[in-house]
C-alpha cells in the first residue's frame, strides 16, 4: 500500500514539575530548601530519510507523543529530561499546520474588526522622510518603506507549509518539549528562608499536522 499523505497529532513532552522539599539530616534536622528543578519535555523531531518512499509508518501510528520530563527530587536532586521522539519520514514530505478548529471569543473578534496602525520604523533608506524631535531622542520615518510581504505559503485545505524536508537527514522540530518547573531552593531569600512552593513544569507544544510526500524526479 502506498500512502503519500496522512493527518497526524503531535505533542511534545511537558516538563516536569518542581519539587519542594528541605534537607533533612542528623546534624542539621532543620535544613533549608532541597527541592530539584523538573526536567524538560522531549521534542518531537521530523528527519528526512532516503531509505523511506512512502508515509505508511505514519499511516497506522498517527500519534506522536514525546517523553514527559521527570519531576524534581529532594537534596537537589533535578529529573531527567524526557527523550526526544524521533520520526523518520521520505525525502520530500511537506510538512502543513493545520488551522485551530477553535473559534476565538466575542472580545477577539471586536479587536480584529478595528483597524490597526502600521508600526513606524526607523529610516535608512532615501528620502523622502520625515524627521520628528521627541524629548527624548530624534527619528526619521521613510514614508518609501514598505511592510516586507509574508513568504509563508498557505492553503485553505491544508493550513500553513511550515517545512519542506528534502535532504537525508534534515531534522524539523514539530512540536518542542516544555521547561522543567524550579524547584523551592531557587525561591529561598532572606526574607524567606523556607519557601514552601516550586513551579509546575510548562505544557509541551501540540498541534495538528498533514504530511504530504512529494515525488522527487
Amino acid at each position: 500500500m502506498f500512502i503519500d499523505e496522512v493527518k497526524i497529532f503531535a505533542r511534545a513532552g511537558h516538563g516536569g514539575k518542581g519539587c519542594i522539599a528541605f534537607l533533612r539530616e542528623t546534624s542539621r534536622p532543620k535544613g533549608g530548601p532541597a527541592g530539584g528543578n523538573g526536567g524538560r519535555g522531549g521534542d518531537v523531531i521530523l528527519q528526512a530519510d532516503h531509505d523511506l518512499n512512502n508515509l505508511i509508518a505514519q499511516y497506522y501510528q498517527p500519534r506522536l507523543i514525546a517523553e514527559k520530563g521527570e519531576n524534581g527530587m529532594g537534596k537537589g536532586m533535578d529529573g531527567h529530561a524526557g527523550k526526544d521522539l524521533l520520526v523518520k519520514v521520505p525525502c520530500g514530505t511537506l510538512v502543513w499546520r493545520l488551522a485551530s478548529s477553535k473559534s476565538g471569543d466575542a472580545s477577539d473578534a471586536e479587536t480584529d474588526e478595528k483597524p490597526v496602525p502600521a508600526p513606524l520604523k526607523l529610516s535608512t533608506g532615501k528620502r523622502p522622510t520625515l524627521r520628528y524631535a521627541g524629548s527624548e531622542r530624534a527619528m526619521e520615518i521613510n514614508l518609501e518603506a514598505e511592510p516586507a510581504e509574508s513568504t509563508a505559503v498557505h492553503s485553505p485545505e491544508k493550513g500553513e507549509l511550515i517545512t519542506d524536508l528534502t535532504n537525508h537527514g534534515q531534522q524539523f522540530v514539530l512540536s518542542k518539549g516544555g521547561r522543567g518547573g524550579l524547584g523551592n531552593r531557587n525561591f529561598a531569600t532572606a526574607a524567606r528562608q523556607a519557601p514552601r512552593f516550586a513551579q509546575p513544569g510548562e505544557p509541551g507544544e501540540e498541534g495538528e499536522f498533514l504530511l504530504e510526500l512529494r515525488i522527487i524526479a
